[in-house]
């Protein structure tokens, strides 16, 4: 089941990035952050729409989400890791 971690103490927000199937994981992740109070941002992608797992529970449990699909079927087409979606430098 992997490797768990500690929630982050000292950070206030924090952004979640998932693609596929596997961004359904993150949703429990983001209510547990939520209940410490903390800040929740989402950034979601897949191939298509269907390929990511039920978006609208990101929308539910975190404060911003950003879907990305490779063609375009949802929110921006694109690449999640190629187009900057995820605001890091």
């Amino acid at each position: 089941m992997g490797r768990g971690f500690a929630p982050p103490k000292s950070k206030e927000h924090c952004l979640l990035v998932g693609q596929g199937h596997a961004t359904g994981q993150l949703y429990f992740l983001a209510e547990t952050l939520r209940a410490l109070g903390k800040r929740v941002d989402m950034v979601l992608s897949g191939q298509t729409h269907d390929a990511i797992y039920n978006p609208i529970e990101g929308k539910r449990v975190a404060k911003s989400v950003t879907l990305v699909t490779s063609d375009g079927t949802m929110g921006t087409k694109g690449e999640i890791v190629d187009s900057g979606h995820v605001g890091l430098s």
